[in-house]
This record gives structure tokens, sequence and C-alpha cells, in this order.
């Protein structure tokens, strides 16, 4: 055979040989650190959701669903009285046929019997933080007071420590409008100091 015919069949086999080497270079998959195996990125896309599966429910009431003051009724609950300590409950009734919501604590001041404004001063109860309260058509939720007929050192020790009450203006949560309810506990010391919780389900009994 002569040196023509020799080259090129040298050239076929080496690139086959080159070829093999190449294919053996590059496995489908091959040992990772701590004996796993890796292999070529894959992307993978979810299926649709299975017919009938629970989903998370919305922790925010939907929007225009706010209990207004004119869907509301008010009354006051008398609580179990301590050692110079009282307590009574807002309740607020939905008197609609709709369903609305409460968030949060509202405002309140105390008036006099000519329903002029009496000193008050509300502290909100941090062991009872808002939550969302749904109220269906007659449902209730209670907002608990706390206050003390034990005078400071700066009101009378002897007689009214400030003067009596005679009603309750209270303005539910986001609300510009009031409600008015007789209030028959007395007076309220320490300046009209008065604590109060956020609305929570119930009638407050």
């Amino acid at each position: 055979m002569t040196t023509r015919a020799v080259l090129p069949l040298l050239l076929t086999a080496t690139v086959v040989a080159l070829a093999g080497c190449a294919r053996e270079a590059t496995p489908a998959s091959q040992p990772g650190p701590g004996g796993t195996t890796t292999g070529p990125a894959t992307s993978t896309t979810a299926g649709p959701t299975p017919t009938g599966t629970p989903t998370a429910a919305p922790t925010t009431p939907a929007a225009g669903t706010r209990c207004h003051t004119g869907d509301l009724a008010i009354r006051l609950v008398a609580g179990s009285p301590g050692a110079g300590q009282r307590y009574a409950s807002i309740v607020l009734t939905n008197t609609t046929a709709r369903t609305c919501t409460i968030y949060g604590y509202g405002g309140l001041v105390l008036l006099d019997p000519a329903r002029h404004e009496l000193p008050t001063r509300v502290l909100r109860d941090p062991t009872a933080p808002p939550r969302t309260v749904v109220l269906r058509s007659g449902q209730q939720a209670a907002s608990q007071l706390h206050w003390t007929v034990v005078p400071d050192a700066h009101e009378p020790t002897t007689g009214p420590c400030e003067p009596t009450p005679a009603y309750l203006r209270v303005i539910p949560p986001d609300e510009r409008t009031s409600l008015t309810t007789p209030w028959p506990y007395g007076p309220v010391c320490q300046h009209g100091k008065i604590t109060q919780g956020a609305y929570r389900p119930g009638s407050g009994e």
C-alpha cells in the first residue's frame, strides 16, 4: 500500500476515536459531592390545582364591609366590681340585614346630664389588641371598659372624685358619628381615666 493510500485511513480513524472520547466525557449524570448524583438542569411546570383543594382565606375584610354607626345599636353591660375597680362592656349590635365588620377600639366620651363633655382619658388595653369581628345580622361585638373609684392625689377624698356622668358617647371604629347611651355607674376617678379593650365577638356578659 502506498503512503497516499494509508494517509486517508489514518485521518478517518483519528476522527472516529476523538468522537468516541467526546461522548464519554459528557455523561448524562455524574456523582456529585457526598455521593449524590447531579444531572442536567430541568424545568418543572406545576400542573393545575386539583378541583376542591382548599385555599387560605383572606386575613383582612373586603373593602366596604365596615359596620357604620347607623347600622348599630348600643347598650352597656355591667361587669363584676372589685376593690375600688369597676368594669362594664360596650355592646354593639348589627341591626341591618347585611353582614359587616368591626376592627379596633373606636372612641368614647363621658357626658353630663346636659350632654356636655366631662373629663375623659381613654387608654387602650394592650392585652386586648384589635382583630376583625364579623357581625351577621343581629350579632354583637363587645369592648370591655375598666376604671376606678379611688381618687388620685389631686381629687377630693370626700364626695364625688369627679362630676357624675349621665351618658356615654361612643364612636364605633373608623366612624365619625356617635351613639349615646345612659351611664349608670357613677363618677370615674383619676380624671375620667378609662382603659378600653378592642372589640371582640359576643355580648360582653
